[in-house]
């Protein structure tokens, strides 16, 4: 499972080769079909009003275009896009929606090479649905298998290809199958011979095509002859329609087609982030590849005129930033990029991207005494002001960074003040000032730190001013998000009642600012009562203020950061235990962003466990994190005591002298030493660190330590990662079932201030504080490393209201000893890989070095000892192993153990091919001879991944038997994959093998009915629970998760079809107030009703639905002459349904849960489903 604590193993995702299936459609589309489909025709009134307001746009625009390339090797079509032809062929992206507001919320990319026969194009179709933790995948349409089905209904593509630039056009769609479809024009009787492959992931599907020039009658394109293009798609799950070109309307728009320029070499052009397109940002980057000669980018933004900006590319190419032209404004601007060589052709031209307009206007009056003053936004000037006279402001708020500038000749005094809605920004905060024009100060990007700040503002709330010019300005920040809260949402969820986590985003425009202050303002009842920086940003809280907002009472808290605001390079400690069986990483401190050597210090608290603590300076993997940060000066010391712990923090003692992460740095003129751990973009997949002290400092459990370090941080940035809030709020007792929160940021001390923004609070009902007896409700982890004891004692009470009864982890730590007296039991994750040596004997293969595993790459493997020595000879190490286990579980006992089985037995670092092993494995497998290292994989691979899995399941009996020996009674389970082939090389479990060795089986995140199934068929009759993952990680925010509705029909559905064996949550870190109320309603449904999931029985046939429903949403327990009807609606609509209840028992009776309605079950029942419902009717006999 993936791991909160400490560094996880990069996963992929998942390839599955797509081939039609067995179903077959009827391929005949009429015209009228062929218009009415496609919701490419909705909403052309709105349409019409956009061509209108974009009109003076579009007249002048060019097309979007791309300059395609000519292969000497065509791809090899397999619908996996890693041929080396398209490593360097031209690439289209991103793409709009075709009602030309925004991009598409699932992205296109679409590669593009030619050779002497054909056109080629691979797609990459961004897809969130595909990954099984949305519990969307019914969303995801491929049923079109004939050639000219109805390939629109589905997921599909269509391309448009105009030969010559005018006359005729051709369409080609296929969807994510492959099967295809042609037209010329609209006329579907044309028919073409092109080919299609494809294939999908949990991420994305893609296809790969080949179209012949001949199709169309033409020959080769020269170079420089030009092709109307261009690429559509149809999503269905979030009903978009997106165009490469930035078509607007009817995909049959040939005049709104782009252009394909052919010519013998080109170059890829990629835009560095979607987030570029806004221009909140501060510049558009692009990485251009090697060009056949030198060009530029420009940046072009529309507004009430058009602004150009460039910058030079080299014939190397490379990433490019081109700033953003400064503008005010009065109608939402238009932003296109492009790619020209110095001749004036067209490498790379995009569409037009419009921006939203945040609709804010900038209000309010300004006054000077004794002389004048003119008044700018972003360098444009808005109003002049006259000695003794007002000027009255309103302009519109663009996104990003409106600068206010007011330049003053001669005046004594200003006053007044500025307007956003309720936000007044006077002079008596905020603004600063300087004496003279200094080249860029009234626009964004300036650095306003050295400037001074106005003098005391007056009772009248004016100020006085130095004599002479004096330049004033000031900052107002509109974001382009509209999510405010983590997980990336508009609106929070809490349940009434409660004490629950809320996590606002801190966000930020441009930079992240100095001296940067979070400011929130909550409704009566609801308030903050503590803050905590494990989930979120070490956090200061500031004295609260009483607020205002249309009248009522608001609290404002306001916080700011310790440390800096982002993060991604981190300082951790790691607690543990001297047995090892329980072990913690927290973050102490997290760094980010630019800024010079600074000092800082945290105070910590060791867990009860905590005996031994290790320091390590980390740049975590796959958290999009690159930059550069020194760590100097770490000490460690316990509070009140001078003793440091770690006194080689300092890097000046020999040991460090060969580690290639320390570095040599000047300090006051005297060299030094510190780490410096780096990494690209491209390595933002790796990670990094250095142990300052492994995990063996003694350390007493409970005492408070203080953490200290001297950091430097160079253009640290993590642009797929938010920093958060990690707060606890008391919700209380709202009157309403709606509020309305308030955020924004500031900087430098009000210098730079965010336009305030409203927020919707959702007040769910209260938690039902039901835990089911027997059924399983696990969560992950149990460890906690919240400093604050009222955080602790508020996530004891979210766990136990949730009706949560089991935790995965720690039984030693904060949480566990607050939630114990509620009966909480809990599951003791084995802190053991593989057949590692530790934590039982660490210097095994130091006495017994020829037991060393030989990895699949050929070297040995320090830690992993040799599976056959342990399984098939006598030798110390298991009878270590078995005391070992024995001692850890009569010193701590604990409810259930776990083996977490993840280790992949196909990698370069699998185990082992030793002699050993590979002599076994041909006994094993009747083969005449060991085979060799390579002949293993090459001809025995599937043999060998059963063998190992084999192996495996031995190990895992030997551990059973170890723990069974201290007590018979403890479950033992294997936590791992589903019963698929990928989690026999994957992961090293085939759970038909391992059912003998277990006593249950845990795994999976967010399966099919089917594939869980399955895996029950494996287990032979054991016990298995399956995953629901709410969020892979704390840390990501640009990752899929579920919907309030949609992740409590996921936690239904997994007990339904683990046959009523509960569910494991991944996991408490992420868990908000939907997440928790989600686990709480299912919870107090299965122990209501509990007899019926212990004693499972499903009898869906009992129950005839109209429209019918599958086993995703209609599900019928029997108990004797009782049933539970459970009754899903997953869509985003309501859905009526009428139910016919069959072979009723004597005089029945049918009550609908929760509500206690009666319902004649002799009659049909009609229910009325809103989106995302659960609705349950028990039937009992009179």
């Amino acid at each position: 499972m993936p791991d909160p604590g400490c560094p996880a193993r990069a996963s992929g995702a998942q390839r599955m080769d797509i081939a039609p299936d067995a179903h077959t459609g009827d391929s005949e589309v009429t015209m009228e079909e062929s218009v009415m489909r496609r919701r490419r025709y909705a909403a052309m009134a709105g349409i019409i009003s956009l061509l209108v307001l974009t009109a003076g746009l579009a007249a002048a625009a060019e097309e979007a275009s791309i300059l395609i390339g000519r292969v000497a090797t065509p791809p090899v079509l397999d619908g996996r896009l890693d041929d080396g032809a398209w490593e360097n062929a031209a690439l289209m992206t991103p793409f709009l929606l075709n009602d030309g507001a925004s991009l598409a919320s699932q992205q296109t990319e679409v590669l593009a090479c030619y050779d002497a026969e054909a056109l080629y194009l691979g797609f990459r179709c961004w897809e969130r649905s595909l990954e099984p933790m949305t519990q969307q995948l019914h969303l995801v349409k491929a049923e079109a298998t004939e050639h000219d089905g109805r390939v629109f209904g589905d997921e599909s593509v269509e391309i448009f290809i105009q030969p010559g630039a005018s006359g005729a056009y051709y369409q080609l769609a296929a969807n994510m199958i492959g099967t295809r479809y042609e037209s010329v024009g609209m006329d579907s009787s044309f028919d073409a011979d092109w080919r299609t492959a494809a294939s999908a992931d949990t991420r994305s599907w893609y296809l790969e095509v080949a179209i012949p020039f001949a199709a169309f009658g033409a020959q080769t394109p020269a170079a420089g002859e030009q092709w109307g293009f261009n690429i559509c798609r149809n999503q269905n799950p979030n009903n978009e329609s997106s165009t490469w070109s930035g078509l607007r309307g009817g995909f049959h728009s040939p005049e709104q087609f782009g252009r394909i320029v052919f010519s013998d070499t080109s170059a890829q052009v990629r835009l560095g982030d979607l987030s570029d397109l806004s221009v909140a940002a501060s510049a558009l980057r692009l990485n251009v590849g090697a060009l056949p000669r030198a060009g530029n980018a420009e940046l072009l933004v529309q507004a009430d005129s058009l602004l150009k900006r460039r910058a030079a590319i080299g014939v190397e190419g490379g990433e490019v930033a081109v700033a953003y032209p400064l503008a005010v404004s009065q109608v939402p601007p238009s932003v296109r990029y492009q790619v020209l060589f110095e001749d004036g052709s067209v490498l790379y031209r995009s569409a037009w991207f419009p921006q939203s307009s945040p609709g804010l206007t900038l209000g309010g009056g300004l006054t000077v005494d004794g002389g004048s003053a003119v008044v700018s936004q972003n360098g444009r000037q808005i109003g002049e002001i006259g000695p003794g006279a007002a000027l009255e402001v309103s302009s519109p708020l663009s996104p990003g960074e409106n600068v206010i500038a007011v330049t003053v000749n001669g005046a004594t005094r200003i006053g007044g003040a500025l307007q956003c809605s309720e936000q007044v920004f006077g002079f008596d905060r905020g603004w600063r000032w300087f004496p003279s024009v200094t080249e860029g100060w009234d626009g964004p990007g300036f650095s306003a730190d050295g400037w001074a700040t106005l003098p005391p503002a007056g009772a009248d709330g004016s100020v006085t001013l130095p004599q002479g010019a004096v330049c004033l300005r000031r900052v107002i920040a509109v974001g382009d998000r509209r999510e405010r809260f983590w997980p990336l949402q508009p609106d929070a969820y809490l349940p009434r009642g409660s004490k629950m986590f809320l996590r606002p985003l801190l966000q930020w425009v441009g930079a992240p600012p100095n001296e940067y202050v979070y400011k929130l303002d909550l409704p009566e009842p609801i308030k903050v009562l503590a803050v905590d920086g494990l989930d979120g940003a070490q956090l200061r809280v500031l004295p609260e203020q009483r607020v205002e907002h249309d009248g009522k009472p608001y609290t404002r808290y306001a916080m700011t950061p310790i440390g800096t605001l982002t993060g991604g390079f981190t300082l951790e400690l790691v607690w543990k235990n001297n047995s090892g069986t329980s072990a913690q990483y927290v973050s102490a401190l997290s760094l980010g962003g630019n800024f010079d050597w600074r000092d800082l210090e945290v105070e910590l608290t060791a867990p009860p466990f905590g005996e031994l603590v290790g320091v390590l300076p980390l740049k975590w993997q796959n958290r999009g994190v690159y930059g550069t940060c020194w760590y100097d000066d770490i000490s460690l010391t316990e509070k009140g005591s001078d003793v440091n712990l770690i006194p080689e923090g300092d890097f000046e003692s020999e040991r460090w002298v060969k580690d290639s992460h320390v570095k040599e740095y000047t300090r006051d003129g005297v060299p030094n030493h510190a780490v410096r751990l780096s990494g690209t973009k491209e390595q933002v997949g790796q990670q990094t660190g250095v142990w300052v002290s492994a995990p063996t400092i003694e350390v007493k459990p409970n005492a408070r330590y203080v953490l200290r370090l001297r950091a430097r941080g160079e253009d640290i940035q993590s642009p797929h990662t938010t920093g958060r809030a990690s707060i606890v709020v008391d919700v209380g007792e709202p009157k309403a079932d709606t509020l309305t929160a308030y955020s924004h940021f500031e900087g430098l001390d009000g210098h730079i201030i965010e336009a305030q923004r409203a927020s919707t609070i959702h007040i769910l009902p209260a938690m039902k504080r039901r835990a089911p007896r027997q059924v399983p409700i696990i969560v992950c982890y149990a460890a906690s490393a919240y400093e604050n004891p009222l955080v602790n004692e508020a996530n004891a009470e979210m766990v136990v209201d949730a009706g949560i009864n089991w935790l995965w982890g720690s039984n030693e730590a904060e949480l566990a000893e607050l939630v114990k007296p509620h009966g909480m039991k809990f599951v003791w994750h084995i802190p053991r890989n593989g057949y590692d040596q530790g934590p039982v004997d660490r210097e095994y293969l130091t006495r017994h070095p020829d037991h060393k595993a030989v990895k699949k790459s050929g070297g040995f493997d320090e830690y992993q000892i040799c599976p056959t020595i342990l399984l098939d000879t006598d030798n110390e190490f298991i009878p270590a192993m078995q005391k070992w286990f024995g001692d850890r579980i009569r010193e701590n006992p604990y409810d259930m153990i776990d083996w977490d089985h993840e280790f992949p037995v196909t990698y370069d670092n699998s185990v082992c091919l030793c002699s050993r092993c590979r002599a076994a494995f041909a006994e094993w497998a009747g083969l005449d001879a060991a085979p060799t290292a390579e002949a293993v994989f090459e001809q025995h691979k599937d043999r060998w991944v059963d063998f190992r899995c084999l192996q495996n399941a031995r190990m895992a009996g030997l551990i059973r038997d170890a723990c069974k020996a201290a007590n018979p009674d403890i479950p033992f389970s294997v936590y791992s994959g589903f019963a698929t082939d990928r989690t026999k090389w994957l992961y090293g479990v085939d759970w038909a093998l391992m059912k003998g060795s277990i006593d249950w089986g845990i795994g999976g995140y967010n399966g099919d009915r089917v594939t869980i199934q399955k895996t029950l068929s494996e287990l032979g009759g054991l016990p298995f629970t399956t995953g629901c993952m709410y969020v892979e990680q704390r840390f990501a925010t640009e990752r899929a998760y579920p919907t309030l509705e949609s992740w409590r029909t996921m936690l239904m559905r997994a007990a339904l079809d683990c046959d009523g064996n509960g569910f494991l949550i991944w996991y408490l870190p992420v868990l908000d107030g939907a997440g928790y109320w989600g686990i709480g309603w299912v919870s107090a449904l299965i122990a209501e009703y509990e007899d019926f999931f212990t004693d499972f029985n499903r009898r869906d046939e009992l129950v005839a639905a109209t429209p019918a429903l599958d086993d995703t949403r209609l599900a019928v327990l029997v108990k004797g002459s009782e049933r539970l009807i459970i009754v899903m609606n997953p869509s985003a609509s309501a859905q009526r349904v009428e139910l016919k209840l069959r072979s009723l028992p004597r005089a029945p009776k049918l009550v609908e849960y929760e509500t206690g309605v009666s319902h004649n079950p002799l009659q049909p029942i009609a229910l009325e489903l809103a989106p995302g419902d659960i609705r349950v009717l028990h039937l009992t006999s009179g």
